[in-house]
């Protein structure tokens, strides 16, 4: 491995690579690196989504119509805003109306994109999105 490899992804191997290594052994799989048998960016992935469940649980219980609270107005932004680049906003653009059945997917994969992208400004985190499975899964998901 050429690239920094950060404690949270040690962290996950000390604890849970052994099984991960019986699981792919069982599977007649060699992992690259005996020693971190979980790879950076599926560790990466998978505290992307813990983190984006947490907040989405946060936010759930936040919800109010008669006075939204700052993550509420966010999400809101996300989906549909006055500048017209939320997400609603341009499936309606690209696709027409007809697309709004969509809206949950694509939704669900820019958010992951944006932030697993923005995790790299952290230090201790990588973005997942710089392996190329990565976006090669996005990829496959969105035009199968």
């Amino acid at each position: 491995m050429g690239e920094h490899v950060s404690p949270i992804t040690y962290f996950v191997n000390h604890y849970f690579g052994s099984i991960a290594l019986s699981i792919l052994s069982a599977l007649h799989f060699k992992p690259e690196d005996p020693q971190l048998p979980i790879p950076q960016h599926v560790v990466m992935g998978l505290v992307l989504l813990v983190g984006a469940t947490l907040l989405a649980l946060v936010l759930r219980s936040r919800i109010s119509v008669e006075k939204p609270g700052t993550l509420q107005q966010i999400a809101e932004m996300l989906l549909t805003n006055p500048m017209r680049i939320g997400i609603r906003d341009i499936l309606d653009e690209a696709a027409g109306h007809h697309a709004r059945t969509f809206v949950y997917f694509v939704g669900s994969i820019s958010i992951f994109v944006l932030c697993s992208n923005l995790m790299s400004v952290f230090p201790l985190f990588s973005a997942p999105t710089a392996e190329r499975s990565v976006p090669l899964a996005c990829a496959s998901l969105t035009f199968s």
